[in-house]
């Protein structure tokens, strides 16, 4: 008997919930999986853990220098990262290139970028202070005058990673702008302050709310700066208290646990606003239709700005890598005539554990790439189509990793494995399984880009001459999706390849990757082999970014310099009748 067509939407509807039901509980156990170990494991024994942290005279001040740095790494973001993102905004067509300069940092691995600043600002051999003592009036000094391992380096070193972020909220907000209302307070006497203060700027408020509370959540939860330079000056943060908890021996776990709980709430606290105020962004929408584009108005000063945004957040970190690669020591001076390749003759071809780390970080990446194409799909397509409560809430909790740090997630997943009766701690698949959860969210993003430019006709006139939703999406949406996933698949082996926080809470001995590799031989004071090793993982990153650019094309990339111009239509001249032309 055939069933009624109530039937088969009921059918349908099921089938829907069903796969809904299915990515999200896939969705939601890799990303609940470290939030329920760490309050498990916080909680456990009548909050043995909490109970210490919070006995511990020291985690006041521990907290407060958590805080201090974010939100002294967040202001100056939100700052630098706005008068960027107009500078880049007023600049004439030919000098668009400019504005991608901000988004270097976030291209480069974190980890060089940082170990670069201290070879630039350490107080004693740092490049900078060397030259700095050279000038006159400063010679008397010994060490400084700055320093990178203090409480404002750290700040200044977060601050000018996350300017990427704002900037990058900052500048596809002000390409969306209407100009017409530029050139209204341009016409009614208003300057370019004034028309910026009382125009732009109360227009720029859903994107310096999503881009400082992003920023924020990434400064309570950075990394790398406070453990790189925390170590030599005795400065502890919260994520880097986590990381010697389960580095000693033996690890104290739950205490571990605690010392994230703050930061973890804080994070879903800071998601959940972002969704609340949020809600109602589109009042703030003044896309105009007829595609003008602003007045050039930027000067020197704005191209000047980028530049040197450029050659101090990139170009001077990587040239002191340089430099150190090729030096027999890091002693702060330059001196072309000693430099040598040995250090990198070392670290390709007698280091072992060098090409052990470049093959596994390239391998788990490869493999975070298959897992997270089909899920991210599904996820997109689930979160495009259906417009009910659960796909919200796969929506939501496809997002949830962006809430939440990566060392976090990787103490979590750490949790995980050692509690679960399967053998995962120190596995690849405990790599692989990181790397997924928080790459979903990239992937997902794209992915749902790639559908709203694709719009629902082509499915629709599949499924009107009877094709079902497996042949509509092999024969109709794979294909003309095959760049959005090209690029996704390059976005996502860049980013796990820069994989460094996580990685170093799950890995072991035999699952080395580069970010890990780089942080031992710090560690142990190797110097020009740390240099040559930075430089390594970046031309592999480079690599992995020239790739997802000629995949995915310049739509990969996160800002367009500016939108194009939308054609007008030229009038096409009617043929007039012989008849009417003897008439006139």
């Amino acid at each position: 008997m055939r069933p009624s067509l109530a039937d088969r939407a009921d059918l349908r509807r099921l089938r829907a919930h069903g796969g809904a039901a299915a990515a999200l509980v896939v969705t939601g156990g890799l990303c609940g999986l470290p939030v329920w170990y760490t309050f498990r494991f916080a909680l456990h024994r009548d909050a043995d853990g909490l109970r210490r942290m919070l006995g511990d005279p020291e985690v006041g001040e521990t907290v407060a220098t958590t805080v201090g740095l974010a939100a002294g790494s967040v202001a100056m973001a939100l700052v630098l990262g706005t008068v960027l993102a107009w500078s880049a905004h007023r600049l004439p067509r030919r000098q668009r290139a400019l504005g991608l300069l901000p988004l270097a940092p976030l291209l480069l691995p974190q980890l060089p970028l940082v170990i670069g600043y201290a070879f630039l600002f350490s107080p004693t051999v740092g490049y900078v202070n060397q030259a700095l003592r050279a000038l006159p009036g400063l010679g008397h000094l010994r060490e400084g005058p700055f320093d990178a391992y203090s409480v404002p380096g750290i700040v200044l070193v977060g601050g000018l990673y996350l300017t990427s972020f704002v900037y990058l909220f900052v500048a596809s907000s002000l390409a969306r702008l209407d100009p017409e209302l530029i050139d209204a307070a341009a016409a009614s006497g208003a300057g370019p302050t004034r028309a910026f203060v009382r125009v732009v700027l109360p227009l720029l408020r859903p994107a310096l709310l999503y881009g400082g509370t992003t920023a924020a959540l990434l400064g309570l939860g950075q990394f790398a700066a406070p453990l790189i330079y925390g170590r030599q000056a005795g400065i502890s943060v919260l994520t880097t208290e986590m990381y010697h908890r389960t580095s000693t021996s033996p690890p104290d776990l739950p205490l571990a646990a605690a010392q994230g709980l703050p930061v973890l709430v804080t994070g879903l606290a800071f998601l959940a606003f972002q969704r609340l105020v949020l809600r109602d962004g589109d009042r703030f929408v003044t896309a105009s239709a007829r595609g003008a584009r602003p007045a050039a108005t930027g000067g020197p000063l704005a191209r000047w700005g980028l530049a040197l945004y450029g050659v101090v957040a990139a170009a001077l970190p990587l040239a002191a890598l340089l430099v150190v690669a090729v030096s027999p020591v890091w002693t702060g001076d330059v001196d072309p005539g000693t430099w040598t390749l040995a250090h990198v003759r070392t670290v390709l071809f007698d280091r072992g554990d060098v090409v052990d780390a470049v093959g596994h970080s390239l391998a788990y990446a490869l493999a975070t790439t298959l897992v997270v194409l089909p899920l991210a799909y599904l996820l997109a397509v689930l979160v495009h189509r259906r417009r009910s409560r659960l796909a919200a809430a796969v929506d939501l909790v496809a997002h949830l990793p962006l809430g939440i740090p990566a060392v976090l997630l990787g103490t979590g997943f750490l949790l995980a494995s050692v509690a679960s009766p399967l053998p995962l701690y120190g596995t690849p698949v405990a790599l692989v399984l990181v790397y997924v959860t928080i790459m979903v969210p990239f992937a997902v993003r794209l992915q749902l880009a790639a559908l709203a430019a694709l719009g629902p006709e082509p499915t629709e006139a599949a499924a009107a001459c009877g094709a079902g939703p497996l042949r509509r999406a092999l024969t109709i949406e794979l294909p003309l999706l095959r760049p959005a996933l090209a690029g996704a698949a390059a976005l996502v082996v860049v980013l796990a390849t820069h994989e460094f926080s996580a990685s170093l809470l799950v890995r072991s001995r035999d699952t080395q990757v580069m970010g890990t590799v780089l942080h031992d031989l710090w560690s142990f004071g190797s110097y020009p082999e740390t240099a040559v090793m930075a430089l390594l993982m970046v031309a592999v990153t480079g690599l992995g970014v020239a790739a997802a650019l000629a995949l995915g094309g310049r739509g990969l990339l996160p800002v367009q310099p500016r939108f194009a111009p939308v054609p007008v239509p030229v009038p096409v001249p009617v043929p007039v009748p012989a008849r009417a032309r003897r008439r006139r």
